[in-house]
């Protein structure tokens, strides 16, 4: 249980920077869009 509860946050945090790279991304992109238009 213990080994469990440590593992956890570490994988909830790489999911978390990896959806906020993720977001920034698309966030540009639109940006970049918005530009052209």
């Amino acid at each position: 249980m213990l080994r469990k509860v440590e593992r956890v946050p570490l994988a909830e945090n790489k999911s978390h920077l990896t959806t906020f790279g993720m977001w920034l991304k698309i966030a540009r992109k639109t940006m970049h869009y918005n530009a052209l238009i």
